[in-house]
């Protein structure tokens, strides 16, 4: 018997699309974070890869589930960050001359008080508390001289804060910086508190949400 001829077959080259990139990046450090930071699409099955770079990558989405955006679930509690948190993306038309610059969705992560900060880090810490109870979940932010943006973090579950700021190099030694504390109602401004760079601050007492009190630093 003879044998069959073999078949060949023309299929259409099967190319994978990159719809979202998540970049989960260190606010202190500047790099993406590696490690222990997970990623999803509310509504969709689908897996992000971790590439060579860091960043979390999910190809070939079907449509948005909520359209004409997606709703993005990135959890980096795993890497010693607050979250979960989540983000809207909405991805670019096939022909933008921009589109692979515009599917990447950058995220700066907060870190938690218990984050390793390195040697010559500048950073003010401190505890939220409301009345006689701790406070979690209370931004707190701070803009430096000469800074474009605002750094922020939040309190933890005991109420502790560690807010770390990367002040411009040409701003003055000490930075007179004010403190900004909000949860819910509750707003609190504690002006002119003299930041050293590279140094660590820790406020002498807890702070009160809803009263007047301005404790100093000590500094390390």
């Amino acid at each position: 018997m003879s044998a069959r001829p073999a078949m060949h077959l023309d299929l259409p080259a099967c190319v994978d699309q990159v719809t979202l990139a998540v970049l989960p990046i260190d606010s202190v450090s500047g790099a993406i974070v590696r490690r222990g930071v997970k990623a999803k699409v509310r509504g969709l099955a689908d897996r992000a890869i971790v590439n060579g770079s860091g960043m979390l990558v999910f190809i070939n989405l079907p449509a948005p589930p909520v359209p004409p955006r997606y709703e993005v679930e990135i959890d980096p509690r795993g890497a010693g960050f607050f979250g979960p948190v989540v983000l809207a993306f909405e991805p670019p038309a096939p022909n933008d001359p921009d589109a692979e610059a515009k599917r990447r969705l950058p995220l700066l992560l907060k870190p938690r008080p218990d984050y390793p900060f390195p040697s010559g880090a500048t950073v003010v810490r401190g505890v939220v508390m409301r009345g006689g109870d701790r406070v979690a979940g209370a931004a707190v932010s701070a803009q430096p001289p000469l800074s474009s943006a605002p750094f922020d973090t939040l309190s933890d579950a005991s109420g502790a804060f560690a807010l770390p700021l990367r002040p411009h190099p040409d701003a003055p030694d000490p930075l007179l910086v004010a403190i900004r504390l909000e949860e819910g109602a509750d707003v609190r401004v504690l002006p002119g508190k003299a930041i050293k760079p590279g140094r660590s601050h820790s406020f002498r007492a807890p702070i009160d949400l809803s009263g007047s009190n301005n404790p100093d630093f000590f500094t390390i």
